[in-house]
């Protein structure tokens, strides 16, 4: 949305025509069908391939992938990464989890940032200074009407489980790892369905990964861990 200055469709890659109206604005966010059929569009791509940053040289563009993991598939990749490279600038990992593991932290570290942590290309970025780790922690996501519905999902889940998160990265001495704490941002915050966050909370915390991405490049914030997190 951001890139294309578009907060109506900028999200979308594309639609079938005669359902588009159904994915304006804040829709686009939803668990509508029509507007989520395109999602693999996204799983990796440069933003000069969307006529994205024209300002961009091809070269000078990243190529971003998004690999959602439901747990039962178990896979992480990094296809093409070879951090031992000259010419590789790295990778950077944004990872966020919880909610299909009912903010069992223990669970939720050994499934999502375990797996990252000890992947052997990870790995060897981190070894080379070349990888960068964010972990977006427990947010306010759900409107007070659900929690009778679904408590796991409420503040009281959800505190003890960012305070549990935080207790296992410090114990096992994973440094410069950056956790993003929205959480007073989100109380409140507007949901299309209850769980999912509007555009406005989303193209905010979009905006704020930008920034703090670009902070932690400038600050050489690389990832640095013990061999057996």
């Amino acid at each position: 949305m951001g890139l294309r200055n578009d907060l109506i469709r900028g999200s979308l890659v594309q639609s079938v025509p005669s359902s588009y109206h159904k994915c304006r604005c804040d829709a686009q966010f939803t668990e509508h069908n029509v507007c989520r059929g395109h999602a693999a569009l996204y799983n990796r791509f440069k933003p000069y391939q969307f006529s994205l940053c024209p300002e961009l040289d091809v070269e000078d563009q990243f190529e971003a992938v998004f690999n959602v993991n439901r747990l039962q598939k178990g896979v992480y990749n990094f296809p093409d990464v070879n951090c031992t490279s000259p010419d590789s600038r790295g990778i950077l990992v944004i990872a966020q989890g919880g909610i299909h593991m009912k903010y069992n932290a223990r669970q939720t570290y050994n499934l999502i940032l375990q797996k990252f942590l000890k992947h052997p290309i990870f790995r060897t970025c981190a070894e080379q200074n070349k990888a960068m780790l964010i972990w977006t922690s427990y947010q306010a996501r759900q409107s007070e009407s659900y929690h009778e519905l679904f408590p796991y999902q409420s503040l009281r889940a959800g505190l003890p489980f960012n305070e549990k998160m935080a207790e296992y990265i410090e114990r096992d001495k994973i440094h410069n790892l950056v956790t993003m704490d929205w959480l007073n941002f989100t109380t409140g915050a507007q949901h299309t369905d209850g769980l999912h966050f509007a555009a406005q909370a989303n193209y905010f915390k979009a905006q704020h990964l930008v920034a703090v991405t670009d902070l932690m490049w400038k600050e050489k914030m690389f990832v640095d861990y013990p061999k057996q997190p």
